[in-house]
């Protein structure tokens, strides 16, 4: 992402910033590139409602589009921040649940109900939550693969060139990636996101959309991922960071000191959109922001 010069505004103590982003960060360099969106709020709930507020928008866009919302989840605290809106008396009852894909944008190979398990993380606060009539389809790592990420992955890129492919407005071919409507990401303190961690020979991958991993730093070891192509197609990338990210967030957003390596977060890029939705501690060293 450009580090070059932002514009903000500030409007019932949320922060808004614009960031640049030069058309290098694009899968094409002839397609302009939106400029990355940050949104810093006082709180993890003002947080939380407005990005529900947001998702309520793409959701019903693309049910109008092509009659179904494609997104996918990360894990950590994203379930949880992301849940809190979506879940509230505003919301619940008036998005179409029943008509979103939801997928992992990766996932620990493990049992789908161990407690390291992404699909544990969405399905105690969000599936679970939900009336039988509002279900929406799940995509789940194939549970029997689980003691081989190459086979499993190799399963979930299938299962998701397959079912994101039934509509015009997603079509892909073999060598090109299926566009998610939208992709919810968070960040680790070192600035990994998904499963890509800095200096890991995964950043390089470039010829699957889901790869394997078996030397995670993080535990469990061995998980399933999306690579930059899957990301960097996706119509929309909302990153959700809250707690003590900020020198991350400052070295992905603006650069850092400069000569560091390029942290994974960073290399999300695409033709898409790219927005943050922040709260203030994970916001705070941006210069930006002055906080």
């Amino acid at each position: 992402m450009s580090s070059s010069s932002t514009s903000s505004s500030s409007s019932s103590d949320v922060i808004h910033l614009d960031y640049p982003r030069s058309s290098s960060s694009s899968s094409s360099s002839s397609i302009p590139v939106p400029s990355t969106s940050v949104h810093i709020f006082p709180s993890t709930s003002s947080l939380s409602s407005s990005l529900a507020s947001h998702l309520a928008t793409l959701s019903a866009s693309s049910i109008a589009s092509h009659d179904f919302f494609s997104i996918a989840f990360s894990g950590g605290s994203l379930p949880k921040v992301v849940s809190e809106g979506l879940l509230s008396s505003e919301f619940k009852d008036k998005i179409e649940f029943n008509k979103w894909k939801i997928y992992f944008a990766d996932e620990r190979c493990v049992k789908l109900d161990d407690k390291e398990s992404n699909n544990t993380e969405v399905e105690k606060h969000f599936l679970s939550k939900l009336r039988e009539d509002q279900k929406p389809q799940v995509y789940r790592i194939n549970e029997s693969l689980i003691t081989n990420p190459e086979a499993a992955a190799a399963d979930y890129s299938t299962t998701l060139t397959s079912t994101l492919t039934a509509s015009s407005d997603l079509t892909s071919t073999s060598s090109s990636p299926p566009s998610f409507d939208c992709i919810l990401l968070g960040m680790g303190p070192d600035g990994h996101t998904c499963s890509l961690f800095p200096s890991h020979s995964l950043l390089a991958v470039h010829d699957r959309f889901v790869a394997s991993i078996t030397d995670s730093p993080k535990p469990p070891s061995s998980r399933i991922t999306f690579t930059y192509p899957l990301l960097n197609a996706a119509k929309t990338i909302i990153f959700v960071v809250t707690g003590d990210k900020s020198e991350a967030m400052q070295k992905v957003l603006e650069g850092g000191d400069g000569g560091e390596e390029q942290l994974p977060s960073a290399k999300v890029g695409g033709a898409g959109k790219i927005e943050w939705f922040v709260d203030r501690d994970a916001a705070s060293k941006l210069k930006k922001a002055k906080l």
